[in-house]
């Protein structure tokens, strides 16, 4: 019996990666660790473990290790993206298997303007992006760019993102995460990046060794309002479509193999299109799976599984490597809902 451990159980992506695995055929024991009890009450799990937050590196390794020596771990998944960084600088140090892309992978992804570089560098479409260097370099930024702009910035565990069409909404935005970071940001790490008003794709894939196992693509249609990080509707997807596309297809692997030449693990590239349609990649998710990673498995393909399966070096499975669920599925989901699969515009509601 495979014995998991999963960082960050208690956040959504933890208990749905969780309830992914729960959902395969073959039995196995999980635990999971968090750093907020509350919340890791809340997924299915066989054992609970709360730890130091990741940013205490040593303490947090520790208490990992101690976790994995108790409970006979054979594999670990991080799924915040700190717990990502963290456990990829620190991977030899844990007594454990992981499937992670390269340590280099995982700090050029970290670094959203740098990711940018990258993926212009290799002729992968992106939108353009300016660093700011301080708040005298906003003007020069925001001219360079344009506006309407999109706010972010370049550490994706501070997803504040938001749309301005002034000089003057990009200064206070800056300033009131500024004052809210307790001097964690700085005005460097914040970008200015061309606003792209089209769909919001996310394309899911699964790599063993350099080669890719499977992929599939999505669309974001609504989001959730409940969140302040992004008032102008951004963050975690409340509904969204499966979508097939060949160049979506062609340009996220290119983006893949922009930063690992010999991928493994889970990459999920973000892309946006431009006024035309045009599909740029605006970063890679890496080393984790997305909130709604329970969406695939509904639909009868199990990714996560899949994941876990490719980092056993258990390959005898089957599925199609680009696009294995049909178009117009549908995931809804909402606050203090279960949510719900619709296949094919299958709507139960009827017009008044």
């Amino acid at each position: 019996m495979k014995r998991v451990l999963v960082t960050g159980a208690g956040g959504s992506a933890g208990i749905n990666f969780v309830k992914s695995l729960r959902m395969a055929q073959e039995e196995m024991w999980i635990a999971g660790t968090d750093a907020n009890r509350y919340f890791l009450e809340l997924p299915p799990l066989d054992a609970r473990y709360i730890v130091p937050r990741a940013k205490d590196v040593e303490r947090y390794i520790a208490a990992l290790n101690r976790v994995i020596a108790k409970e006979r771990i054979d594999f670990l998944h991080p799924q915040p993206d700190i717990e990502v960084e963290v456990i990829s600088e620190n991977r030899e140090k844990l007594n454990v298997r992981t499937f992670l892309p390269s340590k280099d992978a995982v700090r050029i992804c970290h670094d959203k303007f740098e990711s940018n570089k990258v993926f212009r560098n290799a002729g992968v479409p992106v939108p353009k992006s300016s660093k700011l260097e301080s708040e005298d370099s906003l003007s020069e930024s925001l001219e360079e760019v344009g506006l309407p702009a999109w706010i972010r910035t370049r550490d994706p565990r501070y997803s504040f993102a938001m749309r301005v069409e002034t000089k003057e909404q990009a200064r206070l935005w800056i300033d009131f995460w500024l004052s809210k970071s307790n001097g964690e940001l700085k005005w460097e790490d914040f970008t200015v990046n061309e606003y792209l008003p089209g769909r919001v794709i996310g394309w899911q894939s699964i790599w063993k060794d350099g080669e890719l196992i499977t992929c599939q693509g999505r669309v974001r249609l609504e989001w959730f309002k409940t969140s302040p990080v992004s008032p102008t509707g951004a963050g975690t997807s409340a509904v969204q479509m499966t979508i097939s596309h060949k160049l979506l297809d062609e340009i996220a692997t290119r983006a893949v193999r922009a930063v690992d030449k010999k991928p493994n693990g889970v990459l999920s590239v973000d892309l946006v299109e431009d006024a035309k349609g045009n599909m740029c990649v605006t970063e890679i998710n890496l080393g984790r799976f997305y909130t709604t990673c329970l969406f695939f498995p509904a639909c009868g393909v199990n990714v996560p599984y899949i994941y876990l399966l490719c980092a056993f070096g258990e390959m005898n499975f089957q599925v199609e490597k680009f696009s294995p669920i049909p178009d117009g599925y549908y995931w809804i989901r909402n606050l203090d809902a279960d949510p719900v699969l619709v296949k094919g515009e299958k709507w139960r509601s009827i017009e008044a």
